[in-house]
């Protein structure tokens, strides 16, 4: 697994410097980033109940939050590169139509949160 990682990188960073033509040249920090990203271990959190949280109020995915367990200043300490975020709502104590509802409500509320916070998400 180590080789094919080394060999991704490899190829990545080769066609990262082996451009031809001026316009397709990149600055030498964005190629150096690309190189980086590729050699750099990736943490992927699989299941994140956060955005239940999305709507409590005073809760913030930008800053560090007492409420929860994620928020994005943890994220980046513990070099967290991406998160699957869950949606849950429960059927047994909602009629289904409440539970969708919920669920959708959820999905908007990532959706704002993304909107937000572009740069980071």
């Amino acid at each position: 697994m180590d080789q094919t990682r080394r060999g991704w990188a490899a190829a990545l960073a080769a066609g990262a410097l082996s451009c031809n033509s001026e316009s397709e040249h990149k600055s030498l920090a964005e190629k150096e980033a690309a190189t980086s990203a590729v050699r750099r271990p990736h943490v992927i959190d699989l299941h994140c109940d956060t955005p239940m949280l999305f709507g409590e109020a005073g809760y913030e995915l930008g800053k560090r939050n007492d409420v929860g367990e994620v928020d994005l200043p943890r994220l980046r300490e513990g070099g967290v590169s991406a998160v699957f975020f869950s949606v849950y709502t429960s059927a047994r104590s909602n009629t289904e139509l409440e539970a969708l509802k919920n669920a959708l409500e959820i999905i908007d509320a990532i959706y704002r949160e993304v909107g937000r916070l572009p740069d980071d998400l």
